[in-house]
């Protein structure tokens, strides 16, 4: 189970930049750190989570985000949420039975359709932002799906998805790395 924690929390960092937390509603709260609880129902009270070590001055601290918007997303014009819903938007047929790169169409709730790229794995959870890129062009920071089970990039396009092109990610500070040719399914 704790593998789940760690993956939900790895979404909720690349996609807000901290991890999630839970005010007085029934939303789960993800603790970083390896001994974090599973996701459940908040406790009552001012923090959910594990208890956190105090300070040098016996305060205690917490590395569990306040209640609230949970931040920026990297995909302009998208918030984390929708960035996350389309992350994790079930994937069309011909995608789920391709074995390499895909680009697929998702249409978020309100109704505006992004495109996502998508590069299967698994991938390990990592502190290290990755980035994919179509053709030698980078399209954004790629999350990880609550699974761990690809990199993702959402954009608001279909400029430069080319089936056939290729398909490179590349964490912080490594060199590029080939994923294959890009499925493009329209």
């Amino acid at each position: 189970m704790g593998w789940v924690v760690g993956a939900v929390l790895v979404v909720a960092t690349l996609v807000s930049g901290t991890a999630c937390g839970s005010g007085d509603d029934d939303r789960a709260t993800v603790a970083a750190g390896p001994t974090a609880a599973p996701p459940g129902p908040a406790a009552p009270g001012p923090a959910s989570g594990p208890a956190a070590p105090p300070t040098a001055g016996g305060e205690p601290t917490t590395t569990v985000a306040p209640p609230g918007d949970p931040g920026p997303s990297p995909v302009e014009g998208l918030d984390a949420s929708q960035l996350l819903a389309a992350v994790t938007a079930p994937a069309p047929a011909p995608v789920a039975r391709a074995g390499g790169p895909t680009a697929d169409r998702v249409v978020l709730a309100d109704g505006r359709a992004v495109w996502r790229v998508r590069v299967p794995g698994p991938f390990p959870a990592r502190t290290a932002r990755a980035t994919i890129a179509v053709a030698g062009r980078d399209l954004g920071t790629a999350v990880t799906p609550p699974d761990l089970s690809a990199l993702v990039v959402v954009v608001p396009s279909a400029d430069g998805l080319v089936a056939g092109a290729a398909v490179t990610y590349r964490w912080e500070g490594s060199e590029p790395v080939a994923a294959g040719a890009l499925e493009a399914v329209r």
